[in-house]
């Protein structure tokens, strides 16, 4: 069933959308994430609709806005998350 944890998983882990320039971004962990829960998280799993969309980003941060929703409308969460974006040459040494 849904539950806090699951909706904060959902949040955290969905691919963010800097990542569709894959042979420019290596890897985007989170420097800092905001979370707020909507009234009723509970339910059964079933479809959701997740909204991720970039706000900004620049200097290899990226600052994204969040939005959860279940099947049948409810708000799982709002968050905010705050990326670093690593690119391959910084991992590798090669500037590729």
């Amino acid at each position: 069933a849904w539950d806090h944890r699951f909706a904060l998983f959902l949040s955290d882990l969905w691919i963010p959308p800097v990542s569709r320039h894959p042979d420019r971004v290596f890897a985007t962990p989170t420097l800092h994430h905001t979370v707020h829960f909507g009234p009723d998280v509970s339910g059964d799993k079933g479809a959701f609709l997740s909204h991720h969309r970039l706000a900004s980003g620049g200097d290899g941060i990226t600052d994204e806005d969040i939005g959860i929703w279940s099947e049948d409308g409810r708000i799982l969460l709002r968050a905010r998350q705050l990326r670093l974006v690593v690119s391959p040459d910084s991992v590798t040494g090669d500037p590729a």
